[in-house]
């Protein structure tokens, strides 16, 4: 099959073009001075958007306008801006994902939306009223301002902390009142970030799956989670509290994924004792990592850079992060960080993204030295040796 040029009139009449190639099933729009990263078609601020262009498009392998009476294509759509037009679109046709990243403060209301799964991202006020169309609801950005006001039926939901700021000093949920009939919840976190506070969890008292990724804490409130049937743990590097697994009554599947090596061990005899006496579905514990995986393979920052930058940076992050724990003097540590800046500066395409996600590194970094070294001399050698001019030749600057 060969790809097809599509002309839309997304913002004006054949007001972009995009080339389908065969199989692929997204689209992504991104509003120009809002949106980072990268997008397949670029709107202005102001642009009302024709969602009604993308109807009766089909993926060249998928050509099925029988079934499919307004498009089988795009079934994925990301999204980073202000137009809500999209909400009366889909209730016109199914779309498998709508991943949106809103850039201001909104009540939407999604009760015939037909997403299956519905991601969003924001730091703004979001209001949200749902009916049981939405299978699948992922939060992130700051929950805090997430206030889901209906919600007829509660979806799978997934909370995700990976890029989230606050004072105190360990993650929590807020109160979801109309979600407390979960059973279906995902936690993501970093390895190297503040941990996630398990006791939060307890307000879906129903819960029948859970799934936790990355730093934790207070494992024991899982106890309390009398109905849990499927427990998976992946990247975890203190399970301090853990509940023995015949805890569980209803316990069918565990899955643990490159856990700290102790408590790894732990689980593991607790999960060969309870096969002998009762049957699972597929459940394993594997990959037990020490400290120092935790700290230099699970904490890459940089994992959705293209494969060539991202070997390259966390190579150079390796040897910077052993430089900083090893350093005597404050002036090595600074050196080190330096050397790491300057041989990212030379890799290609590193914009405004790419420095986000080196920042949250050096964040981690400034907590592995033992050396008096404040945040903002931090931050100040950050911008200066990012921002300096290089002898050499700045090679994302082409």
């Amino acid at each position: 099959m060969k790809e097809e040029k599509l002309t839309l009139s997304l913002t004006g009449k054949d007001s972009h073009e995009f080339i389908l190639e065969p199989g692929r099933g997204d689209f992504n729009i991104g509003t120009k001075g809002l949106s980072k990263g990268e997008y397949d078609v670029w709107i202005e601020k102001e642009d009302t958007i024709n969602w009604d262009t993308l109807n009766y498009h089909y993926n060249p392998l998928f050509k099925e306008q029988a079934k499919c009476p307004y498009g089988f294509w795009p079934r994925w759509v990301k999204y980073s801006g202000n137009d809500t037009g999209w909400i009366d679109w889909c209730k016109k046709r199914a779309l498998e994902e709508f991943e949106w990243f809103p850039q201001k403060d909104m009540t939407v209301h999604l009760e015939d939306a037909n997403i299956s799964t519905l991601t969003i991202h924001s730091n703004y006020r979001i209001i949200l009223f749902i009916k049981d169309k939405v299978n699948y609801l992922k939060l992130d950005g700051n929950l805090e301002n997430y206030q889901i006001a209906k919600c007829e039926q509660v979806p799978a939901l997934s909370f995700n902390f990976q890029k989230s700021k606050t004072k105190q000093k360990s993650y929590r949920l807020p109160d979801f009142p109309t979600l407390h009939l979960a059973i279906d919840v995902t936690i993501w976190n970093d390895v190297n970030q503040k941990p996630f506070d398990c006791t939060s969890l307890l307000q879906f008292s129903n819960l029948e799956n859970i799934a936790l990724i990355g730093n934790v804490e207070n494992l024991d409130a899982l106890q309390n989670l009398k109905n849990l049937k499927k427990i998976g743990l992946w990247n975890i590097p203190n399970l301090s509290g853990m509940p023995n697994l015949n805890d569980f009554k209803y316990l069918t599947k565990v899955i643990a994924v490159n856990i700290e090596e102790k408590g790894g061990k732990k689980l593991r005899r607790e999960l060969i004792k309870i096969k002998k006496t009762k049957k699972l579905e597929y459940s394993s514990v594997c990959k037990l990592r020490n400290r120092t995986w935790f700290e230099i393979q699970a904490s890459n920052y940089f994992s959705e850079w293209s494969n060539q930058n991202e070997k390259k940076t966390l190579a150079a992050y390796q040897v910077c992060l052993q430089k900083v724990k090893n350093a005597k003097e404050v002036a090595e540590v600074k050196s080190a960080m330096v050397e790491f800046i300057t041989q990212i500066k030379q890799l290609r395409n590193i914009e405004t993204p790419e420095w986000d996600d080196v920042y949250l590194a050096l964040c981690n970094l400034m907590e592995k030295s033992s050396l008096p070294v404040n945040s903002k001399t931090w931050l100040d050698w950050f911008y200066e040796t990012k921002d300096e001019e290089s002898n050499s030749v700045n090679l994302s600057k082409r």
